[in-house]
């Protein structure tokens, strides 16, 4: 039994303490409830405002009939990000071309540090979730990177133990066929990125293909408002070839470019920039020394971050 505490007792708080007692332990899972919605919603900005959302529904409830906050505020975020899910399934049927979770920077640690702490923020991984349902996408992240129990998740979800297990074995068999296991050396991804950078810009079609995983794949999300592949393209010959017409493209345009090496989604990525203006953010996926995986933002909203 825990020792009594010399605390104020709830019942004899004043309103103004009471208060700040609700804020403060709010505030104290606020990292935990936007990790949540970050990883459900693809999306900072959305992230934030399903965690406004479960601030306000937290501040007009009696807090004192609440016996476990934590558990509690967890339930209404999945809730709240289960819903906006669903409305934002229809907005990016809409979406013109393929649509990539935005990209989420974070304060550089160590690599090491910043791949353990991140890596259920890869963007690769969000991608992959984006063919989840709703409910699986909860499940799977509830379980496999919160680490919670069949029986909670079953209370989170309004479903049973069971039906939750199911939930969470399906979308680990879609994360599986879809997302290989991929190699996380910082200084690999680097150097292979600063190879591939270098052949594109000398137009070496057979520097380019050597780098390359033979099924690799590039995903470009430009929206509508910035030139992108359409689709995601696959293989060796059209992901060089398209390279390197991008290449001779900047080149001829009379344009100042520039990059710069940026941890973003728990990986390292390059940030490109046109007249001092980000106009590409880079993501590789490597396996077995080759590039597996592109995944391009091109989407001007989407690089806001990285102008601020």
């Amino acid at each position: 039994m825990k020792a009594k505490t010399h605390s104020t007792p709830r019942a004899h708080q004043s309103p103004f303490a009471r208060e700040n007692s609700r804020a403060a332990t709010f505030e104290s899972y606020r990292a935990l409830l936007q990790g949540i919605a970050y990883r459900m919603l693809g999306s900072v900005a959305e992230a934030e405002d399903i965690v406004q959302e479960t601030y306000l529904k937290w501040d007009q409830t009696d807090t004192q009939t609440i016996a476990n906050a934590r558990a509690w505020l967890v339930t209404v975020c999945s809730r709240l990000s289960i819903d906006r899910l669903k409305s934002a399934r229809a907005r990016r049927e809409r979406y013109v071309g393929p649509w990539l979770p935005e990209p989420l920077l974070v304060e550089e640690s160590s690599p090491a540090d910043q791949l353990a702490i991140d890596d259920s923020v890869s963007t690769a991984l969000l991608y992959t979730l984006e063919r989840l349902s709703p409910a699986e996408r909860a499940a799977f992240l509830l379980h496999d990177v919160f680490s919670y129990g069949y029986e909670e998740i079953a209370s989170i979800l309004d479903k049973t133990p069971a039906a939750c297990r199911k939930l969470v074995s399906r979308a680990r068999a879609a994360a599986r066929e879809r997302k290989p296991k991929f190699e996380t050396d910082p200084q690999l991804h680097r150097r292979l990125m600063e190879s591939f950078l270098d052949a594109a810009r000398q137009g070496d079609l057979a520097a380019l293909e050597s780098l390359l995983a033979q099924d690799a794949t590039l995903v470009s999300d430009g929206g509508g408002k910035a030139f992108a592949a359409r689709k995601v393209l696959q293989g060796v010959a059209i992901i060089s070839k398209f390279f390197v017409t991008t290449s001779k493209q900047a080149a001829q345009s009379g344009n100042v470019y520039a990059h710069r090496p940026t941890w973003y989604n728990g990986a390292p990525g390059l940030i490109i920039y046109e007249n001092e203006i980000p106009v590409s953010a880079i993501n590789i996926h490597v396996s077995e020394n080759r590039i597996q995986g592109f995944f391009i933002h091109r989407n001007p909203d989407k690089l806001a971050t990285f102008a601020r």
